[in-house]
Order: C-alpha cells, then structure tokens, then sequence
C-alpha cells in the first residue's frame, strides 16, 4: 500500500516527456493486448483518485480503487 500511495501523490505531469501524464499501464505479460502502454511525450495517464480501505477484520487486508485519467493522443 505505500507503494501506491506514493505513486498517487508523485508529480503526475512534468516537462515535455511527460507533459500528458507519466504513468503507463500494463494490462498483461504474456497476452498481446491493445491494453499496453508506456508514457511517451504524445500520451500518457495521471492518477486522478486512489480510494484505499480496509476489508473484514485481518490487518492486511485491503481493497482499493485507483481511477486513472488518460491525456494526449494515441494514434
């Protein structure tokens, strides 16, 4: 969970590269799928929201919501 607590509060856009978002996603690692994508200085996803909350009564479990927000163009 700090892991990705971290990321969501990281600069989100910054310079040319990453001037649409620098975060990419990666949807699968042994499926081809048009889902796959790395920041580039054209297209890019920021983390718009993260929702963490506790699940049952182990100290460990958790569920979470992360509401990710594309900019840019993807050709």
């Amino acid at each position: 969970m700090p892991k990705l607590q971290g990321f969501a509060e990281r600069l989100q856009v910054e310079g040319v590269f990453h001037q649409f978002g620098q975060f990419g996603f990666k949807a699968s690692n042994t499926v081809s799928t048009p889902f796959n994508f790395d920041p580039t200085d054209q297209f890019g996803f920021t983390i718009k929201m993260l929702t963490i909350s506790r699940i049952g009564g182990k100290p460990k479990n958790f569920d979470f919501e992360l509401t990710m927000t594309s900019g840019g163009t993807k050709a």
